[in-house]
């Protein structure tokens, strides 16, 4: 069992990036918006993003369509 508290360490790894002042570029991997936009809100205080939409998945244009513009509206 995993017992590493991921969301504890990247809250430390954001406390130190405030108090020396740095905003690194963080390639964030995105496959819906419904699961990236929390993650793109939260972090993008603290980093650079560039968000990387893909997902293999969707077989359906317009459901890629519609999946993509959710990205956009979620990163402005």
């Amino acid at each position: 069992m995993n017992k590493r508290n991921y969301s504890k360490e990247l809250d430390d790894i954001i406390f130190d990036l405030s108090e020396k002042k740095e905003y690194p570029r963080l390639l964030l991997h995105c496959c819906c918006a419904p699961c990236s936009s929390y993650v793109t809100e939260y972090l993008h205080e603290h980093f650079n993003l560039t968000l990387f939409f893909y997902n293999p998945n969707i077989t359906e244009e317009n459901e890629y369509l519609n999946l993509k513009k959710e990205i956009e509206e979620a990163k402005n």
